[in-house]
């Protein structure tokens, strides 16, 4: 268990909710980059221009992409230098990306956009 309390820096904050994320059962299609052969997506690369998983998320983190001074990169995907708002980007960039790629009916698209009364822990 994680204690949380009013000296908890916000950075720490978001880094414990990228680890909750990535221990859901749920997430576990996004904790790696897509492998078009592996998965069984031809054409992915070629649809989805910037692809975002967990594993690069905490690699940004870890070298320190979101604390970067920003360029004066004007594209809007990119998230360096962005803080604790560019790791949201990046998270909700993962499933905008499968809602891209895959159709509205897909299984995947149901689960991952459902409205379904799921928390972090992994309950329904």
């Amino acid at each position: 268990m994680y204690h949380v309390d009013e000296f908890t820096s916000t950075w720490e904050i978001m880094c414990l909710i990228v680890i909750q994320l990535m221990r859901h059962p749920d997430c576990a299609l996004f904790l790696h980059p897509v492998d078009e052969v592996m998965h069984d997506v031809p054409g992915y690369y070629a649809v989805i221009k910037h692809p975002m998983d967990f594993s690069t998320i905490c690699q940004r983190i870890s070298d320190g992409w979101y604390q970067e001074t920003r360029p004066d990169a004007t594209e809007e995907w990119d998230t360096r230098g962005e803080d604790v708002f560019g790791v949201v980007k990046d998270i909700f960039l993962i499933y905008s990306n499968c809602r891209v790629f895959n159709s509205s009916d897909s299984t995947i698209c149901l689960l991952y956009t459902s409205p379904s009364p799921r928390d972090i822990s992994g309950s329904r």
